[in-house]
């Protein structure tokens, strides 16, 4: 999502409030030079750490749970969730990327994460073990998906009675958004996830520097 620049300066922080010395998009009369750009990258790092960081704090996310990081990457939040789950819980951190599935198996063996297990999944296919997972993670993956329902048909199935679902993706409502193949429409993932028989708990926007991120909350019902 790096070096892309259609007004790349959003110093939104997690609270709302603009980032010191970050202006908004439409205050800037030109691109940035190669300084300001890996500035702003560096601040889009931070918040997106942060935002990480918080989202596997939240209270649903309890010690001893067994959760998924689904589309995992680098395993930025594998690593919080692992944390946040403690020794008595489980991570599956899942990718479809040999690369990504490399990259993970080296953090779980790095940072000594012994209650992570890396899942080499299918494009509709989490791979999850079954019942087993109470809340899973979906972030800036829903675009990617090939067939968006029948992944997320998928993955309930897979899913414990009640597990929760969040999906978190660049919302294609801002000025870059449009035309380009790294966003979604939140009102198209809601519908997505409906089809694929989940719940919506909730929808909420998530402004990161110039990003406009979506958190789309689901579950899956008891019966």
């Amino acid at each position: 999502m790096r070096g892309r620049w259609h007004g790349i300066a959003i110093a939104v922080c997690l609270s709302g409030a603009l980032a010191p010395g970050l202006l908004p998009a439409q205050d800037h009369p030109h691109e940035p030079s190669k300084e300001e750009l890996a500035r702003l990258n560096a601040e889009w790092d931070r918040q997106y750490a942060a935002y990480q960081e918080a989202l596997a704090g939240s209270p649903e996310v309890r010690p001893g749970m067994v959760v998924a990081d689904l589309g995992a990457g680098r395993g930025g939040l594998t690593r919080e969730l692992a944390k946040a789950v403690g020794p008595e819980g489980h991570v599956y951190a899942n990718d479809i990327d040999p690369r990504a599935i490399d990259a993970l198996h080296r953090l779980s063996r790095e940072r000594g994460l012994e209650n992570v297990s890396v899942i080499q999944g299918q494009q509709n296919d989490p791979m999850l073990p079954a019942g087993r997972v109470e809340a899973a993670f979906l972030l800036k993956v829903y675009h990617q998906l090939e067939d968006a329902v029948a992944f997320l048909r998928t993955t309930r199935e897979q899913l414990a009675p009640g597990a929760l679902l969040w999906i978190v993706d660049v919302d294609v409502n801002q000025d870059w958004g449009r035309g380009t193949g790294s966003v979604s429409d939140p009102e198209q993932c809601r519908a997505d996830t409906i089809a694929a028989g989940f719940e919506i708990v909730r929808l909420r926007r998530i402004p990161i520097v110039d990003w406009k991120l979506y958190e789309l909350v689901a579950r899956k019902p008891t019966s």
